[in-house]
């Protein structure tokens, strides 16, 4: 089967499957909102909006079968806002050449010109007022929030099957963490957070030394979060309600990718070496 994708303007969060009270469907985040494919035909069995404009971090089962996900993107966020002037406010002021749309040349200024290539849908290099109106409307929509979806839905089951939301400290890359009763989330900068996963209510956050961007998710084992930013700069926290820091390490190289734990070794991958952790 094959299923046409094509009004998410922004596609980068990694599916996963969910067993959805014994179906098994594919979850997918991405342009303002969440969807859960049929794996066996690919047809759309639900969806939620409200979300973000962009989702990059993947969603997460927990063991008590609902189903947490993140989704941050700028101007999504309460306090700050990013807005967009009208396409008809704008071209009599920079439509040049008088064709009715916007090139890159033309615009020159302002959010949407920022992210010309991502508004440009065609890729022929202009905007139409269509094409701006659309992408400024994302600006308008999209929510960062971590939220948690029960099992169940069906259809548009933004009102029956949202069971909680979490409009602050929203990570963008790094996907969320659910390990010893607690949701995991880090937030570019370096400020974890953690959840209570029954009602999204969020205990006291710790800002990490390692304040750079987290491509690396957050991993759990032996009663610790082991996380890692970009700059390679590596924490380990307990995995408690009250988060309390117990080693960091310098790795010296950048590092993108989730450590994988198996058998009782940590395995790390930096942007020159590959690191086996362990006891004897």
């Amino acid at each position: 089967w094959k299923t046409d994708r094509s009004d998410f303007l922004r596609n980068s969060c990694t599916p996963i499957l969910w067993n959805n009270e014994g179906r098994q469907q594919i979850v997918v985040a991405a342009t303002l909102r969440v969807v859960g494919y049929d794996l066996e035909t690919g047809k759309e069995a639900w969806t939620v909006r409200g979300i973000s404009r962009t989702v990059v971090s993947s969603p997460t089962v927990g063991p008590d079968g609902n189903l947490y996900l993140a989704g941050w993107a700028a101007g999504g966020d309460e306090a700050e806002p990013i807005r967009a002037e009208p396409f008809d406010d704008v071209a009599p002021r920079r439509d040049k050449n008088q064709d009715g749309m916007l090139s890159e040349e033309e615009l020159v200024e302002g959010p949407i010109y920022a992210r010309f290539t991502q508004a440009d849908r065609n890729k022929d290099g202009q905007l139409t007022r269509d094409e701006y109106e659309l992408f400024r409307s994302l600006f308008d929509q999209g929510k960062n929030m971590v939220l948690s979806i029960r099992p169940g839905a069906t259809g548009d089951a933004t009102k029956t099957h949202i069971r909680w939301t979490y409009p602050k400290q929203v990570p963008f890359c790094a996907s969320p963490l659910l390990y010893n009763g607690r949701l995991f989330t880090v937030k570019d900068g370096g400020i974890l957070q953690n959840l209570d996963p029954e009602t999204g209510k969020a205990s006291r956050p710790l800002r990490l030394e390692a304040s750079g961007s987290y491509y690396a998710s957050p991993v759990a084992g032996d009663g610790k979060v082991y996380l890692v930013d970009e700059p390679g700069r590596l924490t380990v926290v307990s995995a408690t309600e009250q988060l309390n820091l117990l080693h960091t390490s310098d790795m010296k190289e950048d590092v993108f990718a989730t450590p994988a734990i198996v058998d009782g070794r940590i395995y790390l991958r930096t942007a020159g070496h590959l690191y086996c952790f362990g006891l004897k």
